[in-house]
């Protein structure tokens, strides 16, 4: 912001308020230091006109132009028509005379005439017409204050006048009533009082009342009165000096309270910033975690295609145990028959042996 940008502070709600409308002002503070920008979120204060000078290119010309235009309809190119929106509101001796602001282009000012007539008995005169009136007021806005006199009825009209001179069609009238202001009134009644015939009988009858035997009543009473003076004159005076001292206590409190916001309003800011460090410093945690997680997701994906991989092997390891499970069977059954077969020929071989030796000893015999 601007440095020239000046934010007040906005006071204590005062204690001895209604509490209803203290717990209304309590709210109202807050939405105004929040707009202030004095305590809450920064991005919940509002912007000045002197906020934005010099920010984004924005120079102060620019800033009055656009003050300037802010609220302001476009005007219309219509050319200038009778008044609109004309009325009066009066009281006692004051008339308030207004109409709706005519934003045309080639709008000068607006004329307003008036015409007083006096009420006889009450009775308003009949509405005269526009030529017996005369300007009273040229106005380049949208209303009027006119003072007015008692027993007198007043008519209004109202027409605009255009740059060029030319004027537009007459709107009214709208007529007001003046009347006594209220001291007048009561001024009045009391200057007719004594002349009253109920007055005057009372007068009568209060001088011819014998006071004597009342003096000493009187007496007693004027003392009584004395006393009742003096005990109320001390008693105001403990209560001016408690007052005093209530007032003092007040003071300090609302000095401490101030203090006490002052303190609250900087602890807000305070934990404002360690919020937004907290949060920056857990989304960095975050962040790296997501770091690490996606790195440790990788190492999982390469190990589980690695795994993949090792049960692919192991199968094919399987598959070969197996043909080599069955290999062997087949050998194995070769080396029985094998076996059986050397079993028969050893078999073969002891008979041929039995036989040879049979042969020899036959032979033996025979050289012999």
């Amino acid at each position: 912001m601007s440095n020239n940008t000046r934010r007040n502070v906005i006071p204590n709600v005062p204690v001895n308020v209604d509490p209803n409308m203290r717990q209304f002002l309590e709210a109202v503070r807050e939405t105004m230091q929040i707009t202030a920008g004095q305590r809450g979120n920064k991005l919940d204060s509002a912007v000045t006109f002197r906020d934005l000078e010099g920010k984004f290119g924005v120079t102060m010309q620019a800033i009055r132009a656009l003050r300037d235009e802010v609220g302001r309809p476009e005007p219309s190119n219509d050319p200038l028509g009778a008044p609109t929106g004309l009325g009066v509101a009066y009281a006692f001796d004051t008339a308030l005379v207004f109409w709706d602001f005519p934003y045309m282009k080639g709008y000068a000012y607006s004329e307003v005439f008036r015409v007083g007539i006096g009420v006889i008995n009450g009775v308003m005169p009949a509405e005269p017409a526009f030529s017996e009136g005369y300007l009273i007021a040229t106005v380049n806005g949208s209303r009027l204050t006119d003072n007015i006199a008692p027993d007198f009825a007043y008519f209004y009209w109202v027409r605009h006048v255009g740059t060029d001179g030319v004027v537009s069609a007459i709107s009214g009238p709208v007529s007001a009533l003046g009347s006594d202001l209220p001291s007048k009134i009561v001024d009045d009644v009391m200057g007719q009082l004594p002349n009253d015939p109920f007055i005057q009988g009372l007068q009568q009858r209060i001088e011819a009342i014998d006071l004597a035997p009342l003096g000493l009543a009187d007496q007693q009473l004027q003392a009584t009165i004395a006393a009742l003076d003096s005990a109320l004159a001390a008693a105001d005076t403990r209560l001016s000096a408690a007052d005093a001292q209530l007032s003092q206590q007040i003071i300090a409190a609302n000095n401490a309270l101030a203090v006490a916001d002052t303190r609250l309003s900087a602890a807000d800011l305070a934990l404002d910033t360690k919020l937004t460090d907290a949060k920056t410093l857990l989304q960095d945690q975050i962040n790296a975690q997501g770091s690490t997680i996606v790195n440790l997701q990788t190492s999982t994906d390469g190990q589980a295609l690695t795994l993949s991989n090792l049960t692919t092997r192991v199968g094919s390891a399987e598959s070969s145990i197996t043909s080599l499970n069955t290999t062997t069977s087949g050998h194995a059954s070769r080396l029985t028959s094998i076996e059986s077969v050397n079993t028969t020929q050893g078999t073969d071989i002891s008979s041929l042996q039995t036989t040879t030796a049979s042969h020899a000893t036959s032979i033996s015999r025979l050289g012999a």
